[in-house]
């Protein structure tokens, strides 16, 4: 709610970066060590290499969506 009504340009990057300092820390701490141990191994590197790939895919391909 801070963030959505902030007039002030100063208060909306100091604002801003906490809460994205906020989420990278959630994902960090939560997601990146506790998600991955719910499969077992075999699938969650299988995973990590069908993410990955597509990551890299789609990073290539995303200018060519954006024109």
């Amino acid at each position: 709610m801070a963030y959505a009504y902030q007039t002030n340009n100063t208060m909306v990057m100091i604002i801003g970066f906490l809460l994205t300092m906020c989420m990278y820390a959630m994902n960090a701490s939560i997601l990146s060590v506790y998600v991955p141990e719910l499969f077992p191994t075999r699938y969650r590197f299988q995973g990590k290499g069908y993410a990955a790939g597509s990551g890299k895919l789609l990073n290539v391909l995303m200018p060519y969506f954006i024109i």
